[in-house]
């Protein structure tokens, strides 16, 4: 019986190293696999290979699990439990020997379920995770042996597994395996294990979220944009640059619609230090010209393509509706990035002592939704702005003690510069 005894921990032992060798490939960093396959390690360039072909190692991995425990059950189920039933029979209480075959069928199965657990699937598995790439590099030799051996056995399975996918309906998968969502839990798993910084996890996060709101959503509207006439006499661009604030200006020639190029504060700085005439034409950088419905994602790829950091934003008919620079994309990734000279976002949202709130008319829609904490979902897209909500609820341009009702905000206009909404008190209502 000692040898049926060994027979058996041994294939358990072969069904742990399949487990094991299966989490540690899965789970194995592939970064680290490829620099030391760079380096000339074999095994590391076999664990990579099994690693980027998962639909043909896990279905080897599968069949070696269960052939390995069919063979345990089945080995030991015909002679272990006919020795023991012997031995029960024979030394045991004679009241035991009608049900000796009962008690060593359950004995058997209580402690080889136990010692399969144990050894072969917890311990190498915990092993593996925490030794994943010595793990992955010391089973891949083995792996790809046994997957060149299952090879027919595998295409068979594979082959009957598509023909019952299909004829149950789900021949092809219409979904992504992986969401967002899932990426989104696996960097919460890792900031609440220490691997990542919440400041890591934050930028990671909205960088997913990046592509789902356009250049509308963040750029500086016309009515706020300043801008110079490429006709400004020589001794005014100085201080006009200089008023505005900005180290580079849209240049126009006519109006605003027409913007032929910007000009950056270093080059007329010099120019002007160094006594040399300052000639907007000669001084221009091309911009770039981008839709207002253009993904964040695709406005940083053509930012980093064209190695430029200011972009007009265009409307349907062709005309200026705005501008975004690349400082604005990445305090969509990182935060607001304050300067001495940018407005504090307390003074676009002030709250009063009786609840209220007094409003910049440019804050934008998402930002007032979350200081109110109100919920809105879908986040209306046709406007970015409080200000955009208001005429688009109003359709007229209002005036100064207008009211209306949004949700479950009460809005009033205090104040406007012009036809520009300035100032706007929101209160809550049930």
């Amino acid at each position: 019986m000692l040898t049926e005894i060994l027979i058996v921990l041994l294939l358990i032992l072969a069904n742990g190293f399949f487990s094991g060798a299966e989490m540690a490939i899965v789970a194995s960093r592939r970064g680290r696999l490829r620099a030391m396959a760079e380096q000339g390690d074999r095994r590391a360039k076999a664990a990579l290979e099994l690693a980027s072909s998962p639909d043909r190692f896990l279905p080897t991995v599968q069949i070696g699990i269960t052939l390995v425990g069919t063979l345990a059950a089945a080995y030991g189920g015909d002679r272990l439990v006919s020795g023991v039933s012997t031995w029960i029979s024979e030394k045991g209480p004679p009241a035991l020997a009608t049900a000796a075959r009962p008690i060593a069928l359950t004995v058997f199965v209580m402690l080889l379920s136990f010692v399969t657990l144990l050894f072969g699937e917890l311990v190498p598995k915990r092993l593996a995770l925490r030794k994943a790439e010595a793990f992955a590099r010391l089973a891949a030799p083995t792996m790809q042996l046994f997957a060149w051996v299952a090879r027919p056995l595998v295409w068979g399975m594979s082959l009957a597994t598509s023909a019952m996918l299909f004829l149950l309906g789900a021949g092809k998968q219409t979904e992504p395996s992986v969401s967002v969502d899932d990426i989104e839990h696996l960097l919460q798993t890792g900031r609440a294990e220490g691997v990542l910084e919440a400041v890591e996890q934050a930028v990671a996060s909205e960088a997913l979220r990046l592509g789902e709101r356009n250049v509308r959503d963040i750029m500086r509207p016309r009515i706020d944009l300043d801008a110079l006439d490429v006709a400004t006499p020589q001794t005014e661009i100085v201080g006009a640059i200089a008023m505005a604030g900005y180290s580079r200006l849209p240049v126009y020639e006519g109006s605003l619609d027409h913007i032929i190029g910007y000009v950056s504060i270093k080059d007329v700085l010099r120019n002007s230090w160094l006594g040399w005439p300052i000639e907007l034409r000669k001084m221009l950088h091309r911009p770039i010209f981008v839709p207002e419905t253009m993904p964040l994602n695709r406005l940083l790829e053509l930012f980093q393509k064209e190695r430029n950091q200011l972009a007009i934003v265009l409307d349907e008919y062709g005309g200026t509706e705005g501008l975004v620079t690349l400082e604005d994309v990445m305090e969509e990734l990182v935060g607001k990035i304050h300067d001495e000279h940018r407005r504090d976002e307390a003074d676009i949202f002030v709250k009063r002592e009786d609840g209220s709130w007094l409003v910049d008319g440019s804050a934008g829609i998402e930002d007032l939704v979350k200081r109110l904490d109100i919920k809105v979902d879908p986040l209306p897209r046709e406007y970015s702005t409080v200000s955009g909500l208001v005429l688009a609820e109003l359709e007229r341009i209002p005036t100064a003690g207008d009211t209306l009702q949004w949700r479950s905000l009460r809005i009033e206009v205090l104040d406007m510069d012009g036809r520009r909404i300035d100032k706007l008190l929101i209160s809550k209502t049930a």
